[in-house]
């Protein structure tokens, strides 16, 4: 129960910096319309520090299973509602209280219950589904033109790309033992050649979000970025890592996406 409480504090802790840093990213690029030094510097300085909620999330992956992490990508959310309304103001309605309670509820019934697996990856598997979402991905993008949909299809595919490292962290953190020290277990990471492809997969969604702003707002880009983040990973443990949930996880992923959308709608401050 430690190991696992342990991994849902870094998930949660590694999502909410990278929402966070999404917010500021966009507020980079609002700022550099007026000021482009100031803007890049801002957009910058966000950029960099999203890499430690990947961290984050690889150290919370160690720990438990890759579908219970991922399921807690929602809650991040939270982190970026409390930083619109203390920070610039803005209201929250009854209704994203709500939303906030069935991220947290969600969270709870995820976390309450390990997530077992009853066998090795299956690496076939792990490459094709990455190959076909990638496929797919491309396509749509290519094929919204400048449609309004275009930022949508744009912020899923981010999404996809950024949380499907997290499956290819799953299998770089079985050498790896955090209860080591962090130097050794940072060590091991490095030596290890699964780490430039889950490393590669997160800085291509960081890219590829930065084109889904180009063409939509936020309060379009990360509810469906966030949903795709949570989905991804959990549906990815359970066909390619063979992991398993109980019913009432299912419920709480429900929870958390249903409040994902509601909570996401708010948008990021600009």
């Amino acid at each position: 129960m430690g190991t696992r409480f342990a991994a849902i504090l870094l998930a949660v802790l590694g999502y909410s910096i990278l929402n966070l840093t999404q917010a500021i990213q966009k507020i980079g690029l609002h700022v550099r319309d007026e000021d482009k030094t100031k803007g890049t510097l801002v957009w910058l300085a966000a950029t960099v520090s999203a890499s430690l909620s990947v961290l984050l999330v690889y150290a919370a992956v160690s720990l438990a299973s890759v579908a219970m992490v991922g399921a807690m990508a929602g809650t991040g959310l939270i982190a970026l509602a409390l930083f619109t309304s203390f920070w610039m103001h803005e209201s929250l309605a009854w209704y994203h209280l709500l939303a906030i309670g069935s991220i947290v509820g969600g969270a709870v019934l995820v976390g309450l219950y390990d997530s077992s697996s009853s066998g090795g990856p299956n690496i076939p598997l792990l490459y094709g589904l990455l190959a076909g979402g990638a496929l797919i991905g491309a396509l749509l993008w290519l094929l919204t033109g400048r449609s309004r949909v275009r930022a949508v299809v744009i912020g899923a595919f981010a999404g996809f790309l950024g949380s499907y490292a997290q499956l290819f962290q799953n299998i770089s953190a079985t050498g790896a033992e955090l209860g080591d020290g962090v130097i050794p277990f940072l060590l091991t990471t490095l030596s290890d050649p699964i780490t430039l492809i889950w490393v590669s997969l997160s800085i291509s969604s960081v890219v590829v979000i930065q084109f889904a702003y180009r063409h939509g707002d936020a309060i379009q880009i990360i509810p469906v970025f966030t949903s795709a983040f949570i989905l991804t990973p959990v549906t990815g443990g359970l066909l390619v890592f063979d992991e398993s949930l109980i019913a009432l996880q299912y419920v709480g992923i429900a929870l958390i996406v249903s409040g994902t959308i509601v909570l996401g709608r708010r948008g990021a401050p600009t």
